[in-house]
């Protein structure tokens, strides 16, 4: 028996009259001697038609023809179909490509602990496709195949798209795999090393509004010293109404390092009256997408050694000046918990520091390497 609810559905899917007839599951048989089994299935379509046209009877639901009323929801419910499904397909392929590939997540964040944006794109699929399922305008069963094609074709654009961006753009493929270094907050990842001119670069992304960057500031001005001359530098305090008001800081926003060592990439938001994010560039994003978590100051260097998080406690820094912090700085008093706090993550950095110039094919600086205590935590590293 012909089930000619389906060969109006599949009519509407814009299937021609000899693949509906030789659709099992439409059902329809024909003698040998009469023709083409489309061009019959046709003729008895519209004999059907006809007669139900002449005598004013309206279709059974499963015969109405294009122009019943619910031809078009119909279509509508299909079309919605497969959007839906194309778009959840695309969002959950976008994903597991960006796993294996980390650069494809750049340009649209897939991956945590950025927001991933292109879940939105999944979730947006989902509501399409309930709507043609909960209103009941047309059966799943005859769109979800063409949903997944779909789907599949606009990941490779999307996916395939991004990577080559990516590629031209020397974005890297970072490892989220990362092992605990020595010192607290360092991390070691298995990347490829980030130089610049051949020297490991050292990326900083803060916020002078910051109190962990503020108070972080120092070790970093400190430690970099011992790599290259300075310049640019100026010096302010953290925003006041932040935790840890008015902390003392070098400001790190307009500075430059001469160094034959070091290449110094600093990312820092200059308001001190609030936390400001500034521009990065693609590359500078990777490392932030895979590391990051949210906080700052986020430390980045050769590529394979990070620290998220502040480097100095600004707890010890309360009540103090610049000028007191710099007194103390110059005095040098071990005894001084000002400098002892500062003076202990100096060492770290400039072990990390002269990691990185190894790594690079560098001799790092042999008043750096002749001290005791970075020469031990760089045997650690």
């Amino acid at each position: 028996m012909t089930d000619w609810n389906r060969v109006n559905r599949l009519r509407a899917k814009g299937y021609d009259w000899k693949s509906i007839a030789d659709d099992p599951k439409v059902g329809f048989t024909h003698s040998d001697d009469s023709g083409d089994p489309g061009r019959a299935l046709k003729a008895l379509y519209l004999t059907r038609k006809s007669r139900s046209t002449r005598s004013g009877k309206p279709g059974t639901p499963g015969e109405s023809g294009e122009d019943s009323p619910t031809a078009a929801p119909r279509r509508w419910g299909g079309r919605l179909e497969v959007l839906g499904v194309a778009l959840i397909i695309a969002g959950l392929v976008w994903v597991a490509v960006a796993l294996a590939f980390p650069s494809v997540a750049v340009l649209i964040p897939a991956l945590p602990p950025r927001v991933p944006d292109i879940f939105l794109v999944v979730i947006a699929g989902i509501a399409v496709l309930l709507v043609p399922l909960v209103l009941g305008l047309a059966p799943f069963a005859d769109h979800w195949k063409k949903g997944l094609a779909a789907g599949l074709a606009l990941a490779v654009v999307l996916a395939g798209g991004s990577g080559l961006l990516a590629i031209a753009a020397g974005i890297p493929n970072l490892s989220p795999d990362t092992t605990q270094g020595p010192g607290v907050g360092w991390e070691k990842a298995p990347n490829p090393n980030w130089e610049s001119a051949g020297k490991p670069v050292v990326f900083f992304y803060g916020s002078e509004a910051c109190p962990f960057c503020s108070a972080s500031s120092w070790a970093i001005e400190r430690a970099m010293a011992s790599f290259g001359t300075w310049s640019g530098l100026s010096y302010a305090s953290s925003n006041p109404a932040d935790t840890y008001p008015n902390t003392p800081e070098v400001a790190l926003s307009s500075s430059s390092l001469l160094s034959a060592y070091l290449s110094w990439d600093v990312k820092e938001g200059s308001d001190t009256s609030r936390i400001s994010e500034p521009d990065v560039s693609l590359t500078e994003q990777a490392y932030l997408n895979a590391y990051d978590t949210g906080g700052i100051p986020f430390f980045v260097v050769g590529g394979t050694y990070i620290h998220v998080g502040t480097i100095v406690d600004p707890q010890a820094l309360q009540g103090q000046t610049v000028t007191s912090v710099q007194q103390s700085l110059q005095t040098a008093n071990p005894n001084d918990p000002v400098y002892a706090t500062i003076e202990a993550q100096v060492v770290y950095l400039e072990a990390y520091f002269a990691k990185a110039c190894q790594n690079a094919g560098l001799t790092p600086p042999s008043a750096v390497t002749g001290d005791s205590s970075v020469s031990a935590i760089m045997a650690q590293i």
